[in-house]
């Protein structure tokens, strides 16, 4: 991972708004250039919806931004949305 980037993890409705839930890496205890490739890390976050977000499907993305750039990400198109530069890691119902 390049110097400067951190995680974002964006709960998203269809109608457009999202839940933002951007955080350094492993809470900052891990500098992100230290992960080799292929290692697998659990990295624990909480996403607050607000009382206002729409009711129904939300996707649930993850990427790398460094201010307003995104790393790109490459893969299954079902999972890796190269348009919006983030990862597809599933959808939740919201009630």
């Amino acid at each position: 991972v390049p110097p400067g980037y951190k995680l974002f993890a964006h709960l998203k409705s269809p109608g457009g708004p999202f839940a933002n839930g951007d955080h350094d890496f492993l809470s900052g205890y891990l500098p992100p250039q230290r992960i080799k490739p292929g290692s697998y890390l659990r990295d624990v976050t909480r996403v607050q919806v607000p009382p206002h977000f729409p009711v129904g499907k939300a996707t649930l993305q993850i990427g790398l931004y460094r201010r307003a750039e995104r790393a790109p990400v490459s893969g299954d198109p079902k999972f890796a949305l190269t348009g919006e530069r983030a990862l597809l890691l599933g959808t939740i119902d919201i009630e």
